[in-house]
């Protein structure tokens, strides 16, 4: 490699290397409001159809892996194959479960 990138979290003033957790009373619902995908309407003077125009990822996305790095990827990987799927460039998530376990 000709360069790379070390990073700090723990020295940053704005997170000092934390990371998300769950208190004691966070129920289900709350976390399907929070990974729910962003959409909104389209064309037709926003009349149009629902379009999907943000999905989330990251540690906290992910509801059994939560905290983790290994929420991060599998989150990531499922909003990439939701992505894809949508764009009709790839499988449907919900018939992979290597692609679903976020929602487990």
């Amino acid at each position: 490699p000709l360069s790379f990138f070390i990073s700090r979290h723990g020295y940053d003033p704005n997170t000092h290397g934390a990371y998300s957790f769950f208190e004691p009373g966070w129920r289900d619902k709350y976390f399907a409001t929070l990974t729910r995908p962003l959409a909104a309407r389209c064309g037709a003077a926003q009349g149009g159809e629902e379009v999907v125009r943000v999905r989330l990822a990251g540690e906290a996305m992910c509801d059994d892996l939560s905290g983790y790095t290994h929420g991060g990827y599998q989150s990531g990987r499922e909003a990439a194959a939701a992505y894809l799927h949508g764009a009709g460039k790839g499988p449907d998530p919900r018939d992979h479960d290597e692609l679903s376990l976020c929602n487990w």
